[in-house]
This record gives C-alpha cells, sequence and structure tokens, in this order.
C-alpha cells in the first residue's frame, strides 16, 4: 500500500526485507530500540468500520499492533485503536492510543509462547464494539477466549468503545519494549458494506467542493469547483484552464476494488471529461487508475492509466453526431473486467457495441484486463489536458460491487413443482422496479422480452420434447447491471408434439452450401443447368420453371418462391397490429 510512516525515535523506520516472509519472499521490517515507538499506515483514509488483518512473526522483540481508527498519525499525539500483540505471542491486549497515552482495553495471556510462527491477526471495529481475533498460519488454529487453540473461528478479545463516525487510517505499528526487527507481511483491509454515496454539487458554495472531496490541479489554475451548470442544472461540477490544465477531484473516502461510478458529462466541448476508478496517486502527475472517458461527438473509451501512462482499452464512436446534451457515464470495475454504459438524457436511449442508440439498457464497451489494477482506490472525475475550455460533471454516484448486481428479479412458475405439460406461464417481477429490460431465454434462445416488469412468458410444452430445459430469465436495470435467474425443469406432457426434423439437403461441393432463386425472365440454358446438376443444392424457382428444373437435375430440391412473409403493402401493419391485439411485444412479432 502507498503508506506513511511515523516514529517516536530516530532509528524507528520500516522497510523491506528477504530474512523472513509468510507469502513470497519479501516482508516488511520495523527497526527501532526498546524506546521507540512507531506506525506505518495508509495514506487512503477508511471508513470507521473497515477491518485490518496482518500477519505478524511471533518472534518480535517488541509488542506489534494492528491498528484502525487512526488519526494524526504523523503526530506524536495521534490516536487509534489496536491488537497489540507481545513477544511470542504470549499476550494479546486491544489498546486505544490518545494524546500520547495508551489505555489497555482487555488482555488475553496464551499458555505457552511461540516461536518461528506467523500470526493472522485481525482487528474488527464495528460500531461501539471492537474485537480480535488470532490464527496460526502453521495449523490454522485460532486463539480463543480461554488463551487456548482450537479449530473454529472465534474472537480471542472483545472491548465496548466510544462511537466514531468519521473516516480514519489503518496500518501497522510497534511499541517500546525490545530492541531488533519486528515483521509484518500481507496487509489487507477488509470494507464494511459500501453505501451508495450520491453527490449533486447543488449545496456547495461556488468555486468549492463537497464535504470529503480531495483535488488536484497540475499548473495553479483553480481545478474543480461547484458552478451554475449548464442547461438544467442547478449547479455542476467544473473545472477550467487551458491546453495543458489537467484537473481532478475524487471523494476521499477509498472504494473497494470492485465498484461502480456513475456521473453526468455535460456534452459540448472536444475536451475529455474522465470518470475514474481504483484511483491512486491522484495528487500527483503520475496517477494510477482506471478512467471513461467521453467528449461531444461522441466519442469515448476505457483507459487504464499506470503512473501516469495512459493505455486505451476499448474505444467507441457514435454514429449520430451528439452535442449540447447531458451524458450518463458509468464505469463497473469487477476484477479485470471493466463495463461502461453510457445513456442520453434528453432521449432516454443507451450507446450500442456498434455505435447506435438503442431504447433499452447495454454497455457500449466491455473490455478485460490481463494484468489488471487489482487494489481498490478513490473514484473521482478529471479534466484532461487537450483545448482551453471547461468540463463539467454533475451528479455523481458510487455503488459498492454489491450493489451493482442488476435488478433482483423473482420468477414465479402458473404450475406447482418442476415438471410441467401443456401451457405454463412464467411471471418475473422486480420488487424495486428497477428492470428496464426482462429477456426469456428459453434452452439458449431467446422467445420474449419486456421493458419492464412485472414481465410473463407462456410457454407451450407440448411443442418441446418431454425431458429437462433450462429457462434463463434475465432482467436489466438502467445503468445496464444484469442480473440472471435460472429455472430447470422438464416437460412431461402424454402426447408431446416431436419435434420438426431439419431437413437434409445432399452437398454438392465440399466447402460450400448454394441456394439460387430463379425469378421470372431467369436464363435457364446450359449454363445455369449444369450449375443445377453439379454446384446448386437448392433452388428456389418461379413456378413455371418447375418442370424445366426438374427435367434437368431432378435431384435438386425445389422451394417455391412466395411473397406472403414480406413486408409487402399493408403486412407491417397488420404485424403491428396482430402484437398489440396480443399484448405481445412488436419486435418479436415482426420476427
Amino acid at each position: 500500500m502507498t503508506a506513511f510512516d511515523f516514529s517516536s525515535w530516530g532509528t524507528g523506520r520500516y522497510l523491506t526485507t528477504k530474512i523472513v516472509a509468510v507469502s513470497g519472499a519479501i516482508s516488511l521490517a520495523s527497526t527501532g530500540n526498546e524506546l521507540a515507538q512507531s506506525r506505518y499506515f495508509s495514506n487512503a483514509l477508511q471508513p470507521a468500520d473497515a477491518a485490518v488483518s496482518v500477519k505478524i512473526y511471533s518472534d518480535t522483540p517488541s509488542p506489534a499492533v494492528v491498528l484502525a481508527r487512526g488519526q494524526n498519525l504523523t503526530q506524536s499525539t495521534g490516536s487509534y485503536l489496536g491488537v497489540q500483540v507481545r513477544t511470542g505471542g504470549m499476550q494479546v491486549d486491544l489498546v486505544e492510543f490518545h494524546a500520547d497515552r495508551a489505555s489497555t482495553l482487555a488482555t488475553l495471556k496464551v499458555a505457552k509462547a511461540l516461536h518461528g510462527v506467523w500470526l493472522d491477526v485481525t482487528l474488527k471495529p464495528v460500531g461501539t464494539s471492537l474485537s480480535a481475533s488470532v490464527r496460526r498460519t502453521d495449523t490454522g488454529e485460532f486463539l480463543s477466549a480461554a488463551g487456548t487453540w482450537q479449530a473454529a473461528a472465534t474472537d480471542a478479545l472483545k472491548a465496548t468503545v466510544a462511537p466514531f463516525s468519521g473516516l480514519g487510517s489503518v496500518g501497522l505499528g510497534r511499541g517500546p519494549g525490545g530492541a531488533g526487527m519486528s515483521f509484518f507481511d500481507d496487509i489487507r483491509v477488509e470494507l464494511p458494506p459500501t453505501p451508495v454515496v450520491k453527490v449533486n454539487f447543488d449545496a456547495t458554495p461556488v468555486g468549492g467542493r463537497p464535504e470529503g472531496w480531495k483535488g488536484y490541479v497540475n499548473d495553479g489554475t483553480a481545478g474543480f469547483g461547484a458552478s451554475v451548470a449548464r442547461a438544467g442544472k442547478t449547479q455542476g461540477f467544473t473545472a477550467t484552464g487551458g491546453t495543458n490544465t489537467v484537473a481532478r477531484s475524487w471523494y476521499s473516502v477509498a472504494q473497494p476494488a470492485d465498484v461502480q461510478a456513475t456521473a453526468s458529462l455535460y456534452a459540448d466541448t472536444l475536451l475529455p471529461g474522465t470518470l475514474l476508478v481504483r484511483g491512486a496517486g491522484l495528487d500527483t502527475a503520475k496517477p494510477t487508475y482506471y478512467g471513461l472517458t467521453a467528449t461531444r461527438g461522441l466519442d469515448a473509451r476505457i483507459v487504464k492509466v499506470v503512473d501516469g501512462v495512459s493505455t486505451t482499452l476499448g474505444a467507441i464512436k457514435s454514429k449520430d453526431y451528439v452535442s449540447g446534451v447531458w451524458l450518463r457515464l458509468t464505469l463497473t470495475a469487477s476484477g479485470g473486467n471493466l463495463r461502461a454504459v453510457i445513456s442520453r438524457t434528453d432521449t432516454g436511449t443507451w450507446l450500442t457495441p456498434d455505435g447506435t442508440w438503442a431504447d433499452t439498457p447495454q454497455p457500449a464497451l466491455e473490455v478485460t484486463d490481463t494484468t489488471p489494477i487489482s487494489a481498490g482506490g478513490f473514484v473521482g472525475v478529471q479534466r484532461n489536458a487537450l483545448t482551453a475550455g471547461a468540463v463539467t460533471f454533475d451528479d455523481l454516484e458510487i455503488r459498492g460491487g454489491a450493489l451493482a448486481a442488476g435488478p433482483q428479479i423473482k420468477v414465479i412458475a402458473s404450475q406447482a413443482g418442476t415438471a410441467y405439460a401443456n401451457d405454463v406461464t412464467f411471471t418475473a417481477t422486480d420488487p424495486d422496479s428497477a428492470a428496464r429490460r426482462v429477456e426469456y431465454r428459453l434452452n439458449g434462445k431467446l422467445v420474449a422480452a419486456a421493458l419492464k416488469s412485472p414481465a410473463g412468458y407462456t410457454l407451450d410444452t407440448t411443442m418441446l420434447s418431454n425431458g429437462p430445459q433450462t429457462l434463463a430469465v434475465r432482467a436489466i436495470d438502467e445503468l445496464g447491471n444484469p442480473n440472471t435467474v435460472t429455472l430447470n425443469f422438464t416437460t412431461a406432457n402424454a402426447n408431446p408434439t416431436p419435434q420438426p426434423a431439419r431437413p437434409e439437403f445432399p452437398r454438392k461441393l465440399p466447402n460450400i452450401r448454394v441456394a439460387q432463386l430463379a425469378y421470372d425472365g431467369n436464363p435457364l440454358g446450359a449454363f445455369e443447368q449444369a450449375r443445377l446438376k453439379d454446384s446448386v443444392d437448392l433452388v428456389i424457382p418461379n413456378p413455371k420453371y418447375l418442370a424445366a428444373i426438374d427435367a434437368a437435375s431432378p435431384a435438386t430440391p425445389q422451394v417455391i418462391y412466395s411473397n406472403i412473409s414480406n413486408l409487402y403493402q399493408g403486412l407491417l401493419t397488420n404485424w403491428l397490429s396482430y402484437a398489440d391485439a396480443n399484448k405481445a411485444d412488436r419486435e418479436l412479432a415482426f420476427y
């Protein structure tokens, strides 16, 4: 992690070492004498209930500490909550450090010292409760409240602490008591369930940033600040500058790696605006992040920036020119998978992968990064350097990966059990009314779709062979988040209609199938007759040619041509009328 360290004594510092490690070949070592107190902590502030785990080598000469809810840790008067492991793992304490004084909240003595063992120590603050667990990595056993080791997971210590609702630092440290090196490894942070963060900048003083937001600019200009926004908005979040100005602003609470960010961008300039996630080093000229960048036009791309070096992972261009409208940008990061959804607020349409705009939500870009930025980080916005002018964002929302799971649909069948006969109706409901499209796929084939829930689909099971079937019901919300419910059932009809067999036409050429039309006026000379014999697998003739074709090549199958299924004259209207009369989807009725 990017971190700071602090020491009350000049020799107390942290460095990487190959002396001993629990995973890989390198660990973190703390040096110092018997008076040294030191701390090593992340520069990313974490929520109050963030849990911290650190592996500590049992042969530590001084108390080793795992800390959370840290405040002012670069000063001797800083404060934090911690779990402290003393030499040989013989004693574990819950401590509260404040104003250069440590108070012990709970203590547990272990009967037998451990030597040469890595201990996985976790500190878990939740509201006014504080607990700690200790696990041996050699046996997998947990330290119990009685000071013994057991197979079942448990907390060794618990205590009550004062309420804390702000942000704090997490990390590790060492206390006074022994000279030499202490070893740490595998620092992990587990964030609590992330609430949806929503910011619209309307209550932010003009020129300022909302509470909890930070900013960076490379050339001394004002950077991002609340402003009287463009068309249709009260206030937005704007950065103005010259051709070389780079400005960023971000929410200062670090988010998990799997995260979804959404923001509105006013598309009235060729100056790129970027919505970014997994941000690190954002207050420097060499940041790291994933970004969804867009300009008017519309041109959009997913980028990966590592130490200031940008790589485009995917790009798309709208076939319709888009300018002077608010776009809604959504960037979702899940592992190495990145998904971008772009919609227009003026038309309520979504950009498709082929550059057109559709009425149903869908990703415009989906990419996979095989060497991903794996750590969590900050979510924010950026004005890229390109031309002089302003970039304006608004209505930013942040969701943890667990909250970007798509509509929580339930599917109910009209028949009980999982063996169906005759007609069975499936109904998909969405309690939150978040679905913007519901699809039914029977054995992998799309058979019905609707633009909202409840959405029903009636299946005539007699048209299927008796046996196992799979129905996948997929719902998508306006941010492009999908959720699928899969039903496995069997069809069991007394007299099932056999599935029609696909006709097999003899293949005349080894590498291609050839079908030919023979309209009225089509020549049917020696050349055409030869091709009927040696190349054509299927011919669709005008009835006047049936006898001639049969005489020339009696083995070539013939299908009579008819206009009955084409959209001639009023047939399109008939399809729409049929769909409306039967409450069917117009598109599906057409097909």
